[in-house]
């Protein structure tokens, strides 16, 4: 229900335009670290966090190609870090790195602020069940989701997989997932094919 809203409001373009900026973040991070000509060790340590600066970066230009979209680095409420914030009409994303595609990114304020009074449910009986209210009627409510991503464990130039999931209010379990390298399998070829010289022939892009 969740992935069947959000496809109505953010085109294919712009998931795919998603999964491009992240697979690029990617190899440009890897690219990063080794022109700095780090010692193993510290280059490994110094990975993660050029990953995330490079995807954050990338994903910030999304406002340039697409009217409507709105792209900006938000202080979080710590005012320690800035996370990437992406709006379009109702919807927001933010963007994590995750161990799996069932992990949650860590709790943060921010991430429960977004999700905790936007969701409007209405919970059956025996609480086993969530009813979507309809968001077109609520014109002061969002959909909330995370882009979130992982590296392969034995190469991590590369992402295992980049879902977009849909947390409940308390940010405490996925309520609906779209699998973004299943859904354009197409647009995976072509980036391993473009970036080819970067990465070794034994690398593998599963589709998680």
């Amino acid at each position: 229900m969740f992935k069947d809203y959000f496809n109505t409001l953010i085109s294919d373009d712009i998931q795919r335009d998603i999964v491009r900026h992240v697979f690029k973040g990617y190899i440009e991070a890897d690219k990063l670290v080794k022109n700095q000509e780090y010692q193993p060790g510290p280059a490994k340590n110094l990975f993660p966090y050029a990953r995330w600066a490079t995807i954050d970066n990338n994903c910030l230009a999304l406002n340039n190609k697409y009217p409507g979209v709105q792209t900006c680095s938000e202080l979080n409420l710590q005012r320690n870090s800035y996370y990437t914030l992406i709006r379009l009409r109702n919807v927001r994303m933010t963007i994590s790195s995750v161990n799996s595609p069932s992990a949650l990114p860590r709790e943060a304020l921010f991430r429960n602020s977004l999700a905790g009074c936007q969701y409007r449910f209405d919970i059956s009986e025996d609480q086993s069940k969530l009813q979507f209210c309809e968001l077109n009627n609520l014109g002061n409510s969002i959909l909330y989701a995370f882009i979130i991503h992982g590296p392969v464990a034995d190469d991590p130039r590369l992402p295992k997989f980049i879902h977009i999931g849909f947390p409940d209010q308390y940010c405490r379990r996925y309520i609906d997932r779209i699998n973004l390298l299943q859904k354009y399998p197409d647009l995976i070829e072509q980036l391993i094919h473009e970036d080819m010289e970067q990465i070794e022939d034994t690398a593998q892009v599963t589709l998680n």
